[in-house]
């Protein structure tokens, strides 16, 4: 199931995206047009029809499903198959590709929000803070976010696929601490 929901959530932003025009769509072009639901509605629509084609079909439940929790904010498959993680632990859901305005008016995108609970969610694949510079532009954002009351916690492709229990165990403690 988590490569279904990866595969759905992929192919969902990218009908989304071309759809905002030709070439690689801007950034936050894309990141505003997946949190549209009349476009999310759709996709959801489109993938629905063709499914209904491929009754009988080999694994086509398991894309009906992913179409059930399809989500085109994902912008990585380490954030499609967390998010399964968390379906299946039936953990609160969380805004996804969520844009947060923080004390200094610049706009932060948070992988996974739980504003109820002031938690922040980030998936944090291998390659993402491969320049020096990187990491601390990151560690300036999450004091930023941090400023504001957030609690952010952070995991890898580790803590998702092979180990889910230790991001479990870390989303439900921070969780828990403001239910």
């Amino acid at each position: 199931m988590p490569n279904a929901l990866a595969i759905t959530d992929a192919a969902a932003r990218q009908m989304i995206g071309r759809g905002l025009g030709d070439g690689e769509p801007d950034v936050t072009a894309l990141r505003d047009a997946v949190h549209d639901r009349e476009q999310v509605s759709d996709v959801k629509h489109v993938f629905q029809t063709s499914l209904r084609q491929m009754r009988g079909w080999k694994g086509v439940g398991w894309a009906r499903l992913g179409v059930t929790h399809l989500n085109p904010a994902a912008e990585s498959v380490l954030e499609s198959i967390s998010r399964w993680v968390m379906v299946e632990a039936e953990l609160p859901s969380p805004k996804v590709g969520w844009p947060i305005r923080d004390i200094d008016g610049v706009t932060r995108w948070a992988d996974f929000l739980w504003q109820k609970h002031k938690v922040i969610g980030e998936a944090d694949g291998a390659v993402k803070y491969q320049e020096p510079g990187e990491i601390l532009r990151e560690k300036r954002r999450e004091e930023a976010l941090r400023m504001m009351g957030f609690r952010v916690v952070r995991w890898g492709w580790r803590e998702a696929v092979e180990r889910p229990h230790i991001l479990l165990r870390r989303l439900e403690t921070l969780l828990r601490q403001t239910s």
